[in-house]
């Protein structure tokens, strides 16, 4: 393991190419993070729909027997994105003397995620006012989940709150403290997420962030390290086990609950973003992606395509993408279509590809640009 000078680490943290001056030095690893982390996240919200019962929806008939297991293996595997979204945020944003002040860093963030917070909360609460009424949704909204993928962006507008905070301490502390915080704070995280299913203990809105500082943190001292040969096999095999971990543990409280509600905190136990087995996927995910793309993209049209349209429009397929899912559903595009040879891989293509197509014509077009992050 050994560490890189920051000129190597990518930066700024995704903002549009047309208002932002790239460096000399453009790490390709947080564009992949980005890129391959949102297609992760539309694969697990598909095969999903087939694996768990939901008892507010309905109509969600869980797959049976080895097509169960293969999908939930698809899932697992998946569930290294969001973690290491936010650990790219770390290594990105907590980086000392990086903002003159904390007013700086703060407006910069609000044109970020602000708008989109606003925007998609509201429109996400009218739906859930029209389909199942006020009292649902306001319940979702403190909850941080006026739609269920939108709990990632109130995680990362609370981590940002205290970003200015986090870097007093990184500039004062040693390394050896920020490690030992760190790592208390994801042993705390890690804590709550196994002991809470079983005391029916929620966050809400204003504290889903809290369990995240330890990605937060881990991403800042990650942020310049870069695996030997042997550890990133190993990181490799630690990926590995985390997400068999994953399929194997959600198995056994299938067999002990029988139907998987998403609702039932004891049936969701081993895919909590905080499980030590998904924080394991996470980190071997993280570093083995740092390690593999530490270096620039090549200067080329197509590498260029991929830094400046690809990556920066990833905010946008976030949070674009289950409307886009929805519709191909009611088109009858969804796991069902056909055989899941088939089906599977055609509507996680669908999703992605026309995800992407609505995110980067958002993104470039006028006052509707800011609703997917992309304002200036």
């Amino acid at each position: 393991m050994r560490s890189i000078p920051d000129v190597a680490v990518y930066q700024p943290e995704n903002e549009s190419p047309s208002t932002a001056t790239l460096p000399v030095r453009r790490a390709a690893y947080g564009d992949v993070i980005r890129i391959v982390g949102s297609v992760a996240v539309i694969t697990s919200h598909v095969v999903s729909e087939s694996l768990f019962s939901n008892d507010l929806v309905g109509g969600f008939e869980p797959v049976r027997g080895n097509l169960w297991v293969g999908l939930m293996a698809i899932d697992a595997v998946s569930f290294f994105a969001v973690p290491c979204f936010v650990m790219l945020s770390g290594a990105l944003l907590l980086k000392p003397r990086r903002y003159a002040s904390a007013g700086e860093f703060y407006s910069r963030r609000l044109s970020r995620i602000g708008v989109p917070l606003l925007f998609w909360s509201a429109f996400f609460f009218a739906l859930t006012v029209r389909s199942y009424g006020p009292e649902v949704a306001m319940k979702n909204l403190v909850a941080g989940v006026p739609a269920a993928h939108l709990h990632f962006v109130f995680r990362l507008a609370g981590l940002y709150a205290i970003t200015p905070m986090l870097l007093v301490f990184i500039t004062h502390a040693s390394r050896p403290m920020v490690f030992a915080t760190t790592f208390l704070c994801l042993f705390l995280a890690s804590s709550r997420s196994l002991v809470g299913p079983w005391l029916d203990v929620h966050s809400t809105a204003f504290d889903l962030f809290v369990p995240y500082l330890g990605f937060y943190l881990l991403g800042h001292l990650l942020a310049s390290t870069i695996l030997s040969t042997r550890q990133t096999i190993l990181a490799g095999v630690g990926f590995v086990a985390g997400a068999a971990g994953i399929v194997i543990g959600t198995l056994l409280m299938k067999q002990m609950l029988g139907n998987l509600y998403i609702s039932d905190l004891k049936a969701m136990w081993f895919i909590d973003h905080l499980n030590p087995f998904r924080i394991l996927l996470a980190v071997c995910a993280f570093m083995f992606i740092r390690t593999a793309f530490a270096n620039p993209w090549p200067d080329a049209p197509s590498w260029r395509f991929v830094s400046h349209h690809l990556a920066p429009a990833t905010l946008g397929v976030y949070l674009i993408h289950p409307i886009v899912q929805h519709f191909l559903k009611v088109g009858g595009v969804d796991i069902n279509l056909t055989s899941p040879i088939v089906s599977v891989p055609l509507t996680i293509a669908s999703v992605v590809v026309l995800s992407w197509l609505l995110a980067m014509i958002a993104g470039r077009t006028p006052v509707v640009r800011w609703t997917v992050g992309s304002g200036s």
